[in-house]
């Protein structure tokens, strides 16, 4: 069994070495992985827009075992970059270099590799085909995405990207199984209503799709007609899914164990102990689900609080803060269809017939 997880480790581990590797040598005439050979000088500088100093450096950069001087200039502690550092270079127009961001891939592939064995080890041929599912689900959202820097439908394509990666992580993970295949149903009616759901809402409250940098900057920094909102959309829906499949097969397997208990229990009896169990389940999950948001858009939240020039009420109803209350209400309204659906599916199924 240890050999079967470390050559499952093995393979994994040079699954994501190709693909490192491969990412690497995208565009590699205009960029480079760098040494900070020596700091030749550091100078604090004033400016006008933050109290803080920033810092001007002057550094003897290596790379391909050729050395010259660069400038990093107005740059914060955090920024700042020290000896022996690798950093990512970018060759300009007129073959100068200049540093846009420190060098961390390394660590980020240790650390998944950690994670992936960690997986590995605990939950060990489940644990694979779960990884399996991930990688799928990164596949298609890749896939997902090109198709709509095409020009296609945002929603379409969401949707069905959705429904696939449903269907293959869930099998997966899970097995196949009868208790798979109800879970499953229960994910895609799920899905259909958070599409509904986020149609209706983002309709009624009038969203752009522009609340955030991020959408500017990918209207801007195209050539194509993006639609902004049905990308809003097809976010909403992907977050969905990703806590779904933990809610649908939970309620699942807890009908199914309840009918192993009391195999002469009915239907309606079984439906409404899996219920309760279901109801600690939403309470927990609503809240993990609005913490996460609320987590990845946290430094939005300390700039509004810091914001001193405009009523509550008018920072409530920026389009900002909107997209993230419709995003946490349409996942919320999700989970609480989805624990009693699976609840009926599943004992519908199972449950002993009056």
């Amino acid at each position: 069994m240890k050999n079967l997880i470390y050559s499952n480790i093995k393979k994994i581990i040079i699954f994501f070495s190709f693909v490192f590797f491969a990412t690497c040598s995208v565009n590699a005439e205009n960029f480079f992985i760098g040494t900070v050979e020596k700091i030749i000088s550091e100078e604090e500088v004033s400016n006008n827009f933050f109290d803080k100093k920033l810092i001007d450096q002057v550094l003897k950069i290596k790379f391909k075992n050729q050395e010259f001087i660069i400038k990093n200039n107005g740059v914060n502690d955090l920024h700042r970059v020290k000896k022996d550092e690798k950093i990512v270079l970018q060759k300009t127009e007129n073959n100068n270099f200049r540093i846009i961001d420190k060098y961390r891939l390394t660590v980020i592939l240790f650390i998944f590799i950690i994670f992936i064995s960690l997986v590995m080890l605990i939950t060990k041929k489940r644990g694979f085909f779960s990884l399996l599912g991930l990688l799928i689900s990164i596949f298609v959202l890749v896939i997902v995405g090109s198709q709509i820097l095409q020009g296609r439908s945002p929603l379409f394509i969401s949707s069905i990207g959705a429904f696939f990666i449903a269907f293959v992580t869930i099998y997966l993970a899970h097995g196949i199984n009868m208790r798979t295949t109800l879970a499953l149903i229960s994910t895609i009616f799920s899905i259909i209503l958070s599409l509904f759901l986020s149609f209706i809402f983002i309709k009624l409250t009038k969203l752009s799709g522009l609340g955030s940098e991020d959408a500017f900057y990918l209207q801007i920094g195209t050539n194509i007609n993006i639609n902004l909102q049905g990308i809003l959309m097809s976010g909403i829906i992907i977050g969905v899914l990703g806590i779904l499949d933990d809610i649908t097969t939970t309620q699942v397997t807890a009908i199914y164990e309840l009918k192993k208990a009391n195999p002469k229990i009915n239907q309606k009896n079984l439906f409404y102990s899996g219920l309760k169990i279901g109801n600690e389940h939403i309470l927990s999950m609503v809240n993990t689900l609005v913490l996460a948001y609320a987590g990845a858009s946290f430094p939005l939240f300390l700039l509004f609080g810091f914001e001193k020039t405009q009523d509550l009420w008018v920072t409530l109803n920026s389009e900002l803060i909107a997209e993230e209350l419709i995003r946490t209400l349409v996942g919320s309204l999700t989970l609480l269809f989805a624990v009693p659906l699976s609840c009926f599916i599943a004992a519908h199924y199972y449950g002993e017939k009056k």
